[in-house]
């Protein structure tokens, strides 16, 4: 399966956070989940593409070309999917993915969310949306 995860790529929350989604990552791997991610290499999102990494799992990474200009791209990419922008990028993350999964993030992860759930309401597609109460 793959599974998009909408979070943080914000270094200073609480470190409870980083440990249940490098929780997440190494099941993800266990389970032989592909991630899709937005590509940064930082927060959680970075956390997350490390532990699928290191668990033998496979990381894809959409990454907008400003990200990658700024040297925000995360090292664990398996596959690198660059876009011109975040409309591009949040619409591949959802249209790659069997099932959206959202951990604790900022505007940009709520932005995710509404998108990915009121295109479900509207009838593009039947993906299963989880908010992950951390």
């Amino acid at each position: 399966m793959k599974i998009t995860v909408f979070c943080s790529a914000n270094e200073h929350i609480d470190s409870d956070y980083f440990r249940m989604t490098e929780e997440l990552g190494k099941w993800m791997a266990e389970n032989h989940h592909d991630l899709i991610f937005g590509g940064t290499n930082q927060g959680l999102m970075n956390c997350i593409a490390k532990a699928v990494h290191d668990g033998g799992g496979r990381v894809i990474g959409v990454v907008p070309s400003l990200v990658e200009k700024g040297g925000r791209m995360s090292d664990y990419l398996d596959v690198h999917i660059p876009t011109d922008n975040l409309s591009d990028r949040k619409n591949l993350l959802i249209d790659q993915c069997d099932v959206v999964v959202a951990l604790p993030g900022g505007v940009g992860s709520l932005d995710e969310i509404f998108c990915v759930a009121a295109s479900k309401c509207i009838g593009y597609h039947s993906k299963k949306v989880i908010l992950y109460n951390m």
